[in-house]
């Protein structure tokens, strides 16, 4: 039987870029958690790159 990966490629896809985002993501918050965040800064660019990935993981 096959699995649900190999029936449909755009759900692997999918999968692959979820994974490496959250990756990526993951990392960035390692990173925040050692440099900290500049408080009352809204431009942080960690924090703001954080974000970018974490809102395209939530459009899957």
């Amino acid at each position: 039987m096959l699995a649900v990966r190999e029936l449909c490629p755009v759900y692997r896809t999918v999968c692959d870029d979820i994974g490496r985002l959250f990756s990526e993501l993951t990392e960035l918050v390692r990173r925040i958690e050692r440099d900290g965040i500049h408080r009352d800064y809204s431009d942080d660019e960690l924090l703001e790159a954080a974000i970018r990935r974490q809102n395209k993981i939530g459009k899957y």
